[in-house]
Order: C-alpha cells, then structure tokens, then sequence
C-alpha cells in the first residue's frame, strides 16, 4: 500500500512537472516571437538604439545603424559616441555627458553632431535611460539616436527666413503691442525692437491716418483679412515711410499675423510719374520739332501742336485719324509700311524723307520711328519724331568734315572707306607711323596695322555697319618696321555721298607698361603670399634649448611633406637642435607614403646629428602602420606631444657630440 501510494504521488508530481515544463515551452515560446517582434522593429525603426556600458563604450547598437551612418555594427562596437564626432563637437558634448552621467541622470533630447560614414555632419537627437547590474550598480546607459538633420535644416531655413527677408514680418496682440517682429523693422524705421515693443503700435502711427488704422484695426478683431491697408509709420528720426499690410487675424488667441512692406519708393515713383505726366505734357506743347505716336490699327495717340501744324491742323484734329485720313495715297502708304515693319518686329527706323515743294527748293525731314513695348514687351505702340534737317543737309559734309578732321588732336584720326583704304588721316598720324600725308592717303590699313588684312577689313565694315561702333586694341607699324600698341573706337558714319569708318586711335604704350609692372608686382605678392602659408603649414616651435616641435595638422601629400622635410633640416641647422618632436595628434590619416616620408625626415636629421621623435599617433594610426607593415626604424615615439615634450625635459642633449644623459 505504502508503494502505490509512492507510486501515486510520482505520477501526481509528474504531471506537474509536464505542466510546468509545458508552461515554459510556452513562455520560452512566447519569449522568442516577443525577441523576433524586437528585432524586426529595431531593423525597421527610423531611429537606432544602442547600449553603453559605464566607460561610455558601445556593447550594442542596432543593424540599422548601417542606414543611418553607414557603419556596420562591428565598426561601433568598443568605441564611444566621441568617436563617431568632430573633434569640436566631441569636445563641445563631453562635458555636458559627464555632467549627466556623474549623477546617473536620463539623457533627454540631446542634439549632438554624428559624422556619418561618407564624412557628412549628421544632426542627430540623443535620449537615454541608466540601467543598472543585479547588485544595483550603475552598469551604463541604454537608448536611441533619432537624426533630426533634416528638421533642424527646416528650423534654421525658417528662422533665415524671418531673420532676413527684406518685408517686414511680425506678430501684434489684440492689446494694441507687437509681440514679435524681424530685423526688417528696426532696419527701416530706425527704433531698436525693444522701443517698438514698449509702446502701442498707433504710438507709430502718421497723426492724419491714426483713426483710419484703429479702424483697420477693430476689422481684424472681428475676424476680417486685411489686404493692401497703407498708413505711415515714424521713424526714429522723426522722418515717416508709407508701409503697406497684409493682415490677418487669429481670434482664438487674440493675435494679428502680418507681412508689411516699405513702399515709400513706390509712392514716391508715383509722385515722380505724376510729375513726369506734366513734364512730357509740356514737352509735347513746346518742342520744336514734331512728336508723334500710333496704336496697332495706326490711329495717332499723339500728336504735338509741331506735327498738327506741319498738317495745318490742331492736335485734337489729328488725334483717332490714320495716315489714309491725313496723307496722300504715296505717302500713306510709305507710312503704313513702316508702321506695320516697326510694330511687328520692333525695330527702330530711322530715315529721311524728301518733300520737293518746289523743284529748286527740295525740304529734308529725318524721321525716327520706334516701338513702344508694354509690362509684357509687347509692341503696342509706334512713336517717332520728324525733324526738318533741310538745313543741315546743305552745310552737313562741310560740318562733318571739320568735326572730326581734329588735324592737332593728340590722338590719332583715321577715315577709311568700305576697301579699307585711308580716306583722311590727321598730322599725329603721320608723326606716329612716319608717313607723309600723301603717302596715306589711299594707303590700306593693312600697311599700318597687319591685324587687318583686307579680308579682315571687309568683317569689320559689315559689323560696323550693324552696331555702329566697336573699341579693341591692335597694333600700328611704322615705317621703319616697328609697332606699337594702340587702342581703336571705330564709328561707323553716314554721310551725304559717302559711308565712312572713323577710327580714333590712341598710343597706349605707356599703359601696357603701366599694366606690365602691374602684373609684376601682383605676381609678387602673389609669391609673398605662398610663403606666408608654407611657414603656416610647417610651424616649426623651439620650446627649449636645443629642442623643436612642429604640430601637424590636418591632410599631408608628397608636397606638403617635402616641405615638413626642408623645414625640419633648416630648423635643426639654424637652432643647433638635437631633438626634433613632430606632434601628428591633428593628422587623421597616415599612409605609406606619408610614413616613409616621416622616415626619410628622421634619416636626414640624424645626419645632421639630430634624432626625431614622433608623437601623437592615434590608435587607427597605429593599426594602420602596422598593418602597412611600416618600420620606424630607430625613431622615438610617444603618444601625446605632452608625453613628448615630458620625455625631452627630462633628458639633456649634449651639443657638443649630439649624446644624451637622463638627468
């Protein structure tokens, strides 16, 4: 009985012992889909969570670290977030880690700067929570990193924004003050933003347009949307400027939001333009010569009491007529081509016209027909002015001739005719080239100047005849072989019988000397210059008799080297040094062509009886070396220039034989 009693017991706890055992099956089971469900989420998570223990040094860090910074989770763990920062950044956070970390504090919403594995600056968002071991002690810190780079980018364009937008952004409470306004305030009217928050924003206000913006001011506290209201606000200086608003009110918390902007110009520009109204005004009444202006359809717009009177009628008669109306067929026909031509494409013309009157008394008008273009550049309109130059055409060869000849000009005056043959040269010419004037008369330019050949001649009288007038710089040969430099305005010259090119042509020697040792002293300073920055490149500092450091920092290539190379030699020559220290804390990277480099220096000093010691050299550095498979050979080394500079204090360099002793 007392067997199957045992017995009976076995099988009771057996069963239980099958149904814990299944219990924790399931709760294993569970455990596991609960781990599985983590990490997927910490796969997928925009964010990247991490563990550090309590020396700062990653335990942990989520694989998608690798779509974030582009590290793989080996390249973090056993390094610290200091690592992964600039150097300022890192130097800027430490404290402000320790500070929290000392008390075991959370880490909430600490912005801080990650270099992503490209070499891109990644603003990134740190929050995280102690945890502790089984014995309650502080055991490091777990949490996430969320990069905010492109929201902090959005915040600091919005502020750029605000801050420097010329408009006069702002914010005002019902209360009648500015709550917040931009620079742009202060810029225009010339108070500090401190005085235009102290008083009512009407304490600003123009006196004459004060009840119109209490007005304006109680419909945007009924809720109303202001657009385009103007008044005049005072200026610190007692000046006022006319600012024109969009406004628009937030009831619910009893704001105004605005955008204003200084018109004072405009309204000045409209001023101008109503004055500018009476000036042309005036200008049409009493200009001696006619005035005119068509629309599309050729109907006159305007017409001046000089173009009426030309016709025998008044203005008012003219105004809404077409040339059919006013003109015979001939005549209105010519006018309606031109007036097609210049609407069309809107070039100017310019032209003459010749009325025979009488046969012995033909009467020359020079006309000058041109478009008038709208906001749009469209051609809306042909204007022109008709001139009655019938007495400038019989003295204009005569004036033309005794306008430009200048026979005493210190420069030089050249005509030349479509061949490009001399057609009138002035006595400075022939004093230059040595030629008299009746061996350049007829002479080709090509003789005096070999850059214009006549097939030359020909591309420049076909580009003077479109753009008038061109200044370049040539040559001119005298006649005994030589040149000289000389500088050309040509102008391209309608006469009465004749289309001529007048060049005036100056000797401009002395300027390009002038230009020359310019450019000698520029190269100069030039030169000063790189100088200056190869010694601020390769600092070489005596600390101590006989001793020399040079901090390196930054990039160094085989240029850069050879110079840290001549400098050192030069240093050790100059200051009788027997120990060189050259400090690499600030190089990131160091090759095999940079070591070797270093190596070379090291030889070279310890042939000048000298010895190098290189300090500084950063863990990757050191890994690189070795695995480059780098030998030092003899050089001393030391791992921070404060060990470096320690180690040449303490020992003494005889400069007698170049031996040391300890003291």
């Amino acid at each position: 009985m007392e067997m199957i009693a045992t017995m009976e017991q076995l099988q009771i706890e057996n069963s239980a012992l099958r149904l814990r055992i299944h219990q924790l099956e399931s709760a294993l089971s569970e455990l596991q889909q609960q781990e599985e469900r983590l990490r997927m989420m910490l796969n997928t998570a925009t964010d990247w969570t991490w563990e550090v223990n309590a020396d700062g040094i990653y335990t942990y860090v989520s694989p998608n670290i690798t779509d974030i910074l582009g590290y793989a989770v080996s390249d973090v763990l056993g390094k610290t977030p200091f690592d992964l920062m600039p150097a300022e950044e890192a130097e800027r956070i430490l404290p402000i880690f320790t500070s929290i970390a000392t008390n075991h504090q959370p880490i909430q919403h600490l912005e801080n700067i990650i270099l992503h594995h490209n070499g891109n600056c990644l603003v990134m968002e740190t929050s995280g929570t102690p945890y502790y071991d089984q014995q309650g002690v502080f055991a490091g810190y777990r949490g996430v990193d969320r990069d905010i780079t492109e929201r902090r980018y959005a915040e600091l364009e919005r502020d750029h924004l605000f801050l420097l937008t010329p408009d006069m952004i702002g914010l005002a409470g019902f209360d009648g003050y500015f709550k917040r306004l931009n620079p742009s305030w202060s810029r225009v009217l010339g108070w500090t933003e401190e005085e235009l928050y102290e008083e009512p924003f009407l304490f600003f206000v123009h006196p004459d347009d004060l009840q119109q913006t209490i007005d304006t001011a109680q419909n945007l506290a009924d809720g109303q949307i202001i657009i385009a209201f103007t008044n005049r606000y005072r200026c610190k200086d007692g000046s006022y400027r006319w600012i024109e608003w969009v406004s628009a009110p937030v009831v619910e918390q009893q704001r105004i939001y605005f955008v204003a902007r200084d018109i004072t110009e405009r309204k000045q520009q409209e001023e101008d333009f109503r004055t500018q109204q009476l000036l042309f005004q005036g200008i049409l009444e009493h200009a001696p010569f006619a005035i005119f202006a068509m629309d599309p359809n050729g109907r006159f717009l305007v017409c001046n009491p000089e173009a009426a009177a030309n016709l025998n009628l008044a203005p008012e008669q003219v105004l809404g007529k077409t040339p059919d109306d006013l003109f015979p067929c001939e005549i209105a026909h010519d006018l309606w081509q031109r007036h097609h031509h210049v609407i069309s494409t809107g070039e100017r013309m310019s032209y003459e016209m010749c009325f025979a009157i009488q046969p012995d008394q033909p009467l020359y008008f020079w006309q000058s027909w041109f478009a008038i273009k709208d906001r749009d550049g469209t051609n809306y309109a042909v204007a022109g002015t008709i001139t009655n130059i019938t007495e400038r055409k019989q003295h204009e060869r005569q004036i033309l001739m005794q306008q430009f000849a200048l026979d005493h000009a210190q420069d030089m005056v050249e005509f030349l005719d479509d061949t490009g043959c001399l057609v009138y040269a002035n006595e400075s010419v022939c004093q230059n080239v040595g030629y008299t004037h009746d061996e350049l008369q007829g002479m080709p330019l090509s003789v005096i100047d070999p850059y214009f050949p006549p097939e030359q001649w020909v591309n420049m009288w076909q580009y003077l005849q479109q753009h008038r007038t061109t200044t370049l710089e040539t040559v001119h040969r005298r006649k005994d072989g030589s040149t000289f430099p000389v500088e050309v305005s040509a102008t391209y010259l309608q006469m009465a019988d004749q289309d001529l090119v007048l060049g005036l042509v100056r000797d401009i020697t002395q300027r390009k000397q002038t230009e020359a040792e310019h450019m000698a002293l520029q190269q100069q300073i030039i030169t000063a210059q790189q100088q200056s920055l190869r010694e601020l490149s390769t600092p070489l500092i005596p600390i101590a008799e006989g001793v020399l450091v040079m901090p390196l920092i930054g990039a160094i290539d085989s240029n850069r080297a050879q110079m840290v190379m001549e400098t050192v030699l030069n240093g050790v020559e100059t200051h009788q040094a027997k120990l060189v220290i050259l400090d690499i804390t600030g190089v990131q990277v160091v090759d095999t062509q940079v070591a070797n480099a270093f190596i070379q220096a090291a030889r070279a000093v310890k042939l000048l009886g000298a010895q190098m010691m290189l300090t500084g050299i950063q863990p990757q550095i050191a890994q690189t070396l070795v695995t480059l498979g780098v030998d030092l050979g003899d050089m001393l080394t030391r791992s921070t220039l404060q060990a470096g500079i320690a180690s040449a204090f303490h020992t003494s360099y005889n400069n007698s034989n170049g031996t040391r002793t300890a003291n």
